[in-house]
């Protein structure tokens, strides 16, 4: 699992995840927890040395796999760096080399700078992510580089398909679509909010779940001798609560 755009604290406390986390939790410790993680994730990844892969995508300042090796973690990315680009820059038609990008961070760069660093690297193709594309994925660059998206019907305003990507074992690329027709569109967004309305009460339950915890551990301790002679307790429920518990604060 690679590390993405909104894994940066700079963004998500911005767009939401920063106060959900305050809503349900009644504190910002949650969402620390959550940025110790994601200083910890990888840029960057290569599939059987031959693909190279991104959240974002390519940088004026990689010229060789040792740079990427050398990532130090934890890491919190800063403008301009090799780390900022991996995660933000966008593959864009019509140009040659780097420019500024229009997302305000990061650059933007052309075909010929994929095609370079396809043969610098000694690499056949390059896949990122981080654009909406019609059909959930979409060549660049000859073929060269590809954007995978793998959410359908976007934020619900747009009207795309989602994509993954199959590698098998001979680094042969497959692709998978799926598409929301027009007719389901609007059922998908009132599932989506009902699933939503769901969550909400699930984490609510898990808040209960997780205060409990530690009486649910003591019960069980101080309990034990007496319920292991017990042939009508349900030591199954016991066992979800904790298992379930200790889930939800993941």
């Amino acid at each position: 699992m690679l590390r993405g755009n909104h894994e940066c604290n700079t963004v998500n406390r911005v767009y939401g995840f920063y106060d959900e986390c305050l809503r349900r939790y009644g504190s910002n410790r949650l969402w620390q927890g959550f940025q110790d993680v994601f200083a910890v994730m990888p840029l960057c990844g290569c599939v059987g040395s031959r693909i190279l892969c991104m959240h974002g995508g390519l940088s004026p300042q990689l010229k060789d796999f040792e740079q990427l090796r050398n990532i130090q973690r934890p890491l919190e990315p800063v403008s301009p760096s090799l780390e900022m680009d991996l995660l933000w820059a966008d593959p864009v038609v019509g140009i040659q080399g780097f420019e500024p990008n229009l997302r305000g961070a990061s650059f933007g760069f052309g075909e010929d700078v994929v095609i370079d660093v396809c043969k610098r690297l000694d690499i056949d193709m390059i896949a990122r992510a981080h654009q909406v594309v019609q059909d959930g994925y979409e060549f660049f660059g000859n073929r060269r580089l590809v954007t995978v998206f793998s959410a359908p019907h976007y934020c619900g305003q747009f009207d795309n398909a989602a994509a993954s990507m199959i590698v098998d074992e001979n680094l042969v690329c497959s692709f998978q679509v799926s598409y929301i027709s027009k007719l389901t569109k609007k059922t998908f967004t009132t599932f989506f909010r009902i699933i939503m309305h769901i969550s909400e009460k699930l984490i609510d339950l898990s808040v209960i779940l997780i205060n409990k915890y530690s009486f649910i551990n003591n019960f069980l301790v101080y309990r034990n001798l007496y319920f292991a002679t017990s042939k009508h307790f349900d030591w199954n429920f016991i066992k979800f609560i904790r298992t379930f518990s200790i889930y939800m604060q993941c």
